[in-house]
């Protein structure tokens, strides 16, 4: 059985250790991961009748870095340690380059320093103690990557530091030993700063990234810690994860709700903003569905928990959000290529770059210093960040306008989509329909409301309603079954009931009396939806049920068309109900009397025409035009089984959202293209100025830190991005 897996890893340096561990996990069947280095998880899927997280584990420690199992996490406080361990090196390797940078005053001819300054001993102890303290975990990613075959940023930058740190003990024993032999060129200076710069770069890289990743994190922070459960009468609180399904508990004024669940007593309104985006509270009541990390605005309700610990819908949403970097979009699978052949390619350069300058100039300094800047300039990391940092922002962000992305790659596909197939009845209307009008027998109450109580379909809740207010009470059907996109069936001995379309009646030949045809076409005319009751050959019965548009449904329909994207309604309703809809919404093109196996031959035929298709629906009817859509969008108030079918769900159910969706996931791309286009100009234009020594090597590691800080911060930015 394949079950979840989220799991803290610790030691990654850049995104191409995160690559690393990604492929050492992908080499053991029964594993799908991705490894975020942005947020320092590794999030997928895994097999647990053949691995348990202490094996994953294990893989991921003989990759080399330090995986930290779910119930240790909350006791090893890493974040802390990690930060005030990073400031100690920081403060080591400024001070240690400032130092070993005071010669440069004399060389600029600006003030004579003490000869101490440029004691090569000194400048030797100063250089090791800032390769011990801010070196060493470049070192150590250095080593992990060329073991398991990644040669990662941190390869190029141990190289640069220790080309400049070796060649100048060489220059010293060597002038040492032989002292009439020339003035000695030391870089030790150039080793500290190098590595330095980097941290520096790395560290606010780090802080800001924690910037980035801060709307998940406020996300997991919105569920409660306690409840007060109720036992034998009594009041006790518990920590949340001791609660259990059907565990009643009391909810005060101002608390969150614990759990999902529904309400046993009392009457409330409760603000729903924080799940589903909607500003304003809404009343709850006995009986009514309530959702954990909700806060209860007025009096005290008990409840009685329905769903705990991961199934909760706020627990949903996280995995859903976690899950959507799992699929990348393509750009980033090209950036994964990329940056798998980038190091060995610079190494190239830089070999080239040196034996360029040995042989055109014969300077061995500047061939030196040329191939040292290209190895240390180079920045493979910008690349690596530019996706997953955007795609982590825009997900959290659309998570708290009530809109779940389930894959990075929809921010692509959403923008592709030109033309928008919308489902009628719980999608473009209410989804509350009402009988209006009855006509024919009404001794068949106890039939329509026994057999309609089986229908998930809001005009049965609709029948159930009518007969239920005219004191219908349930009889023993010998059998029944529902009949996909027709209606229902059910016998009583000899006698057998249909209730359902026009088309339904017509299929199975039933006679329709010359009253029913007159209100059928009354009934058309206003757009009403046809219910017909038959009782063995002919139609005894029949009901006019109507369903109000939803308020926002035109505006949202007006807005798809100025996006130049072709609007279309796909319906099981008669034509008259579903093109006087649309005339009033103004929807270009509708195809009505659909059966929900053919919704999805429907949305293959507008494929055929070259388009790309987006469905919105909200039944079980229209999962497999979910599936088949270049984008499924699913309402919240849906079924789940539509919910799963989709790509994108809407958790508030506001039509509305269907164009935040669209403006989030330009924004989200456009921020993508931004960092991409940042990354390959910054390392197309910076390689070849270093490469022909327009560049030395402390300023090219001052370049490389700023080209990562660009990415992240061009990132966090997302974070403040606004729909219209």
């Amino acid at each position: 059985m394949m079950k979840n897996l989220k799991m803290r890893v610790n030691g990654m340096t850049c995104t191409n250790c995160s690559a690393t561990i990604e492929r050492v996990l992908a080499k053991q069947e029964g594993v799908e991961a991705v490894v975020n280095f942005s947020t320092g998880y590794v999030v997928g899927k895994y097999d647990d009748s053949k691995y348990s997280l202490e094996d994953i584990a294990a893989m991921i420690e003989r990759a080399g870095y330090d995986p930290v199992l779910p119930e240790k996490e909350a006791a090893t406080d890493t974040h802390k340690h990690g930060t005030k361990e990073m400031k100690r090196d920081l403060w080591i390797g400024i001070i240690t380059s400032l130092i070993l940078n005071i010669p440069m005053i004399e060389h600029l001819g600006i003030a004579h320093v003490p000869e101490i300054f440029n004691n090569p001993l000194l400048q030797f102890i100063l250089a090791t103690i800032a390769m011990y303290f801010v070196g060493r975990n470049f070192f150590i990613s250095a080593i992990k990557g060329i073991r398991h075959g990644n040669l990662n940023m941190d390869v190029l930058v141990t190289i640069g530091a220790i080309s400049a740190y070796g060649y100048s003990i060489f220059q010293w024993v060597y002038y040492a030993m032989n002292p009439g032999a020339g003035m000695p060129f030391y870089y030790f200076e150039t080793a500290a700063v190098i590595l330095t710069l980097i941290f520096i770069g790395h560290y606010i890289e780090g802080r800001a990234t924690e910037k980035t990743t801060t709307a998940l994190k406020d996300l997991e922070k919105l569920a409660a810690t306690e409840a007060h459960v109720l036992v034998d009468g009594a009041e006790v609180t518990i920590p949340i994860d001791q609660i259990r399904v059907n565990t009643e508990m009391r909810v005060y004024k101002g608390e969150k709700i614990p759990v999902d669940g529904i309400v046993v007593t009392g009457d409330s309104f409760i603000d729903e903003a924080v799940i589903t985006g909607e500003s304003v509270p809404v009343m709850k009541e006995k009986g009514s569905d309530v959702i954990g990390g909700t806060i209860n605005m007025g009096d005290t309700l008990v409840i009685r928990a329905t769903k705990v610990g991961g199934d909760t819908m706020l627990s949903a949403i996280i995995q859903v959000v976690e899950e959507a970097q799992m699929k990348k979009p393509s750009i980033q699978r090209i950036a994964d290529k990329i940056s798998t052949i980038f190091v060995p390619t610079i190494l190239v350069i830089a070999l080239v770059t040196f034996i360029g300058w040995m042989v055109f100039s014969g300077d061995f300094i500047q061939a030196f210093n040329a191939a040292m800047s290209v190895v240390v300039i180079s920045c493979p990391c910008a690349l690596g960040l530019a996706t997953p940092l955007s795609v982590l922002v825009g997900t959290s962000n659309a998570a708290k306008m009530g809109i779940l992305y389930k894959a990075g790659d929809v921010f692509e596909r959403i923008q592709k989509v030109d033309a928008i197939c919308f489902d009628k009845t719980g999608t473009l209307t209410v989804g509350k329909p009402q009988v209006l009008t009855w006509l024919g027998d009404t001794d068949v109450f106890d039939i329509v409301w026994t057999l309609e109580r089986e229908v998930v379909h809001p005009i049965a809740y609709a029948m159930v309603e009518y007969t239920a207010a005219q004191d219908a009470k349930a009889i023993t059907f010998d059998n029944f079954k529902e009949v996909a996109g027709y209606g229902i069936e059910g016998s009583i001995g000899d006698e057998q009931y249909l209730i359902g379309s026009l088309k339904y009646m017509n299929k199975e030949n039933k006679t329709i009396a010359p009253k029913f045809v007159e209100l059928q076409e009354a009934s058309l005319e206003k757009g009403h939806t046809l219910v017909y009751i038959a009782k063995n050959d002919a139609v005894v019965a029949m009901a006019a049920v109507s369903d109000e548009i939803k308020p926002n449904a035109k505006a949202t329909i007006e807005k798809m068309k100025k996006r130049g994207i072709t609007t279309y309604m796909i319906t099981g309703d008669n034509e008259k109900a579903a093109h006087t809809v649309a005339i009033e919404l103004g929807i270009d093109h509708v195809y009505a009397g659909v059966l929900p196996t053919e919704k999805a031959d429907y949305i293959k035929k507008i494929q055929a025409e070259g388009k790309q298709v987006a469905f919105v629906g909200d039944g079980v009817n229209d999962a497999p035009a979910l599936v088949v859509a270049d984008l499924g969008i699913a309402l919240g108030s849906g079924t789940d089984v539509a919910i799963s079918a989709a790509d994108v769900t809407l958790v508030n159910s506001d039509l509305d959202s269907v164009d935040k969706a669209l403006q989030l996931s330009q924004a989200t791309l456009r921020n993508i293209y931004e960092n991409f286009a940042w990354a390959f100009s910054y390392n197309l234009i910076a390689i070849p100025m270093a490469a022909f020594g327009l560049l030395n090597p402390m300023w090219a590691a001052a370049f490389m830190a700023f080209s990562d800080i660009v990415v992240v911060l061009n990132a966090w930015r997302l974070r403040f991005f606004k729909t219209k």
